[in-house]
């Protein structure tokens, strides 16, 4: 299984460390984050192999909500653009299961899927309000001046903790710094 993490509110660097590392434990092949700073501008960044901590607290720190996503490959391939968070349709989108019969799910929905990963099908679930699945997932469904952060988790661990203003998740429990 996948790692994934996101935060909510302008995030503390050791947090940042905490989260990142911990999901990290459930991937190895790939990862990537998404947030949006404080002046809305975008932030993207995937990579093949172990995560860069290092690189992924500077990214992060500059933003006032990111989901990011530490990879396990269980569908489709190694391919740059089979990794997460999956962007499309003003959603970003990381995802912890599988889901069946995604590429079925999008096509109903009159969504073309651009990779071959399950985890696209959750962009047209999201924006049809359907997003509803085992496993767990952090979403950031955005326009050019907003954005709303949904956290879903069915059977598939999804941990929340505030520190200070700001809400931390996980797929793992970590040891929130003080």
């Amino acid at each position: 299984m996948c790692g994934i993490w996101g935060f909510e509110g302008k995030p503390d660097e050791y947090q940042l460390e905490g989260i990142i590392t911990r999901a990290d434990e459930r991937g190895g092949h790939g990862y990537g984050f998404f947030g949006i700073t404080a002046k809305d501008q975008h932030i993207y960044h995937v990579s093949h192999g172990r995560v860069d901590v290092d690189l992924l607290v500077n990214l992060a720190s500059r933003c006032v909500v990111g989901i990011g996503h530490s990879r396990l490959v269980t569908s489709g391939d190694m391919q740059i653009m089979n990794s997460q968070p999956v962007l499309g349709d003003g959603v970003a989108v990381v995802h912890n299961g599988n889901i069946k019969e995604h590429k079925m799910i999008m096509y109903s929905l009159g969504y073309k899927p651009r990779t071959n990963l399950d985890s696209e099908a959750l962009i047209p679930m999201i924006k049809n309000n359907v997003a509803k699945i085992k496993g767990a997932f952090l979403a950031i469904e955005y326009t050019k001046y907003s954005y709303k952060f949904i956290g879903y988790q069915k059977q598939l661990p999804l941990i929340h903790h505030k520190y200070i203003s700001t809400d931390y998740y996980c797929s793992k429990e970590w040891r929130v710094q003080s």
